[in-house]
């Protein structure tokens, strides 16, 4: 009886993953620079792979009953080297996207601790209130805002394309993702982001031959993410610096013990 008791207690023991160091420390300020792939359909230029990319900063605001961090992105661009057609995200759309709170987690696995963190969903050119959540797909919806003050419906998008001149996109979206990674260092996560919904509505154009939605979807295989540990006092505009200079030479990817 006694042997099988043992063996009953070690195998729960196998089942149940027990770290062999505490915890990696959350808190203090951290800099996240997401990138996130999508594949679309588009109207006139056919099927385009987009990447974008943005810098956001994580400030702990209390730590008594976990970790509760202010979210707020930074900077964002949109990858499109060597591609004929090329789009940007005026200064305007940036500054208008939400400040979020949002609540990471280190999680104990067999190997040591994971990352976890829900960034929510975000809502961009209009009231979710209003619209149940989904965004309109029309510039005539009540729940269409201008949300970069810019005077046009939704928030707008510059896609500049040859033998064009440059074409404002107004759109609305709305998106849900979570990030999933694991520590190379106490102050360094990359990881995967899961990108749950993603909805685009094109709802005008200063061209009306891109005035017509896309059909689009996320990659979410190609998504991912590095999270740095930054001085508490850096600001948005350091940011991108002290990622890439975390990220190079990259440090290999260990599970911590």
């Amino acid at each position: 009886m006694t042997s099988i008791a043992a063996i009953a207690a070690l195998t729960a023991a196998q089942a149940i993953a027990i770290p062999t160091a505490p915890a990696p420390e959350l808190g203090g300020a951290w800099a996240l620079e997401l990138t996130l792939v999508s594949a679309a359909k588009i109207p006139v230029l056919g099927n385009v792979n987009s990447t974008t990319v943005s810098i956001g900063h994580l400030r702990t605001l209390s730590s008594e009953r976990g970790v509760v961090q202010r979210y707020e992105v930074c900077e964002v661009s949109l990858e499109d080297r060597g591609k004929l057609v090329t789009s940007s995200i005026p200064d305007a759309f940036v500054q208008a996207l939400p400040v979020r709170t949002v609540t990471p987690t280190a999680v104990a696995t067999d190997d040591g601790w994971s990352y976890r963190m829900d960034l929510g969903s975000t809502h961009v050119g209009y009231d979710p209130a209003i619209s149940h959540g989904k965004p309109p797909s029309s510039a005539g919806d009540p729940a269409v805002i201008d949300s970069d003050g810019d005077g046009a419906p939704g928030a707008t998008v510059v896609v500049s394309i040859p033998l064009f001149s440059d074409v404002d996109i107004h759109i609305t979206q709305g998106t849900a993702l979570s990030l999933h990674g694991t520590w190379a260092t106490d102050g360094f996560v990359q990881g995967h982001a899961d990108v749950a919904y993603l909805e685009q509505n094109v709802i005008g154009a200063s061209n009306k031959l891109f005035a017509r939605s896309p059909t689009i979807r996320p990659v979410n295989e190609l998504s991912g993410f590095t999270l740095v540990r930054v001085p508490d006092d850096a600001s948005c505009s350091e940011l991108q610096g002290l990622v890439q200079a975390a990220k190079s030479p990259t440090p290999s990817v260990v599970a911590v013990r």
